[in-house]
């Protein structure tokens, strides 16, 4: 290994010395290397983009007398793609440039022209008038495992002027824009490079949490993600897992057509929740929680979210004609004044399609508050959207000194309307007192209402 300043670096990689520089210039040491037999030169133009080294250019330079030759006695170069890794970390050469992607490297670059012989640019205008970068066309795409490069030995070369020169040839990268179907707002945009990725797989729901797997999809504060339409109009919906980019690159010629790919997604109001157990249900509870219920689910010795037994529901819950089975509800707190399966269901709240069945809600000793609240389903039930709800159960009440006439009880909630929930599934039972100074209770239904009597 042999190095000279910061500017060059000589690596033998095989019979290969690599010199790197940034620009030709009088103090560039090339006069040693033709000095020292390497003066056999193939130059890399990182062509608008830079080297990791911050550099615009690498020249690889060979010794002529140690290259193999072939049979027509000519020596053969064998080229080392800059990012080899072959050429150790030291001296490996990775070219970028910022919202391109590396095509390849090109032994010929040719403008984009007109008929007068006028630069364009990507747009097929005239570079000069647009202001923008000139476009270009590449030819002799070098294939780094089989190609190879063949010099005359006869002749004479110097390392300061190449055998050949690879361009890197830079395309746009590919996009994926993702835009709300409904308003018609640019989300965000998905870049990428076509040589590495040709698809983008859809947001899908994790069986396991309930959760939704965006993938490469933006996140929607507030949303969430309903579908994906390939037509702002929603006529073309996305039913595949992944979605394959139509952008057509040439590697040929290093030019693309269709770079950027619209998607127009479907979002819904609010975080949402695809739920196949009570186990998900539970861990993703929360009174302004959106549900889209899947399957059955048993609540058998599972704790009953105390966010949602005692706290005001806003949410939706889709329950698709599943039922919410064998809930246990004990009453315990003296703070809590709204007690149910939700503690208050607000106006705004959406809850269709669904049976809750077996639920036991038991008001135990010193559970009664004044102006508190119970019910099977609901402390106190606000003119929420109540579609084909069910609800069966009981309503276990234990003996207390702490009775107060302003706290209400009711079979389906304490406070509130009906909505046309059958109550007849709902029973009342009164536990006997467990010491002789507490005096026995029976309770009674008038319609919703639930009626204590003592002694």
């Amino acid at each position: 290994m042999k190095k000279i300043r910061i500017l060059l670096s000589v690596l033998f990689l095989l019979v290969a010395a690599v010199l790197m520089v940034s620009c030709s210039s009088d103090t560039s040491p090339y006069a040693d290397y033709d000095k020292e037999g390497y003066n056999v030169s193939v130059k890399y133009d990182a062509n608008g983009g830079t080297f990791s080294t911050n550099t615009a250019v690498i020249v690889d330079s060979y010794d002529i007398s140690k290259l193999p030759a072939n049979s027509s006695g000519k020596k053969e170069i064998t080229l080392v793609s800059p990012d080899n890794e072959v050429r150790d970390p030291q001296n490996t050469f990775i070219a970028s440039r910022t919202g391109y992607f590396l095509a390849g490297w090109y032994t010929e670059k040719l403008p984009v022209t007109d008929g007068e012989g006028n630069h364009l640019d990507s747009d097929g205008n005239i570079a000069a008038v647009s202001g923008k970068e000139g476009a270009y066309t590449y030819s002799g795409r070098w294939d780094f495992e089989n190609g190879t490069f063949a010099v005359d030995p006869s002749k004479e070369y110097t390392s300061h002027t190449p055998v050949l020169t690879l361009y890197a040839a830079w395309v746009p990268q590919f996009s994926f824009e993702f835009y709300d179907i409904d308003t018609g707002e640019l989300l965000d945009t998905y870049q990428f490079d076509p040589m590495y990725i040709q698809s983008l797989k859809v947001p899908v729901w994790n069986t396991e949490t309930g959760e939704l797997r965006m993938n490469e999809f933006p996140e929607v504060e507030n949303k969430t993600f309903n579908g994906v339409y390939l037509d702002p109009a929603g006529e073309t919906p996305v039913t595949d897992s992944e979605i394959a980019h139509t952008g057509v690159f040439n590697p040929a010629n290093a030019t693309a057509t269709g770079n950027a790919m619209k998607l127009y997604l479907d979002l819904l109001d609010g975080r949402w929740y695809n739920i196949y157990t009570a186990d998900q249900f539970i861990k993703n509870s929360s009174p302004s929680g959106n549900y889209n219920i899947l399957a059955d689910l048993d609540f058998t010795d599972k704790i009953w979210s105390t966010t949602l037994m005692h706290g005001n529901f806003t949410g939706t819950i889709k329950g698709n004609g599943y039922t919410f089975k064998n809930i246990n509800l004990y009453q315990t707190e003296t703070s809590q004044i709204n007690t149910g399966l939700f503690g208050s269901v607000a106006d705004s709240a959406v809850i269709e399609n669904v049976t809750f069945e077996n639920v036991t809600l038991a008001i135990q000793t010193g559970s009664r508050l004044p102006t508190a609240s119970f019910g099977l389903f609901a402390g106190t039930l606000y003119d929420a959207t109540l579609t084909n709800v069910a609800i069966s159960g009981k309503i276990v009440i234990t003996p207390t000194p702490l009775i107060d006439e302003s706290t209400t009880i009711g079979l389906l909630c304490g406070m509130g309307e009906l909505h046309g929930i059958d109550i007849t599934g709902i029973r009342l039972e009164a536990l006997a007192p467990e010491d002789e100074y507490t005096d026995p209770i029976t309770v009674t239904a008038d319609g919703n209402t639930v009626v204590i009597t003592v002694g």
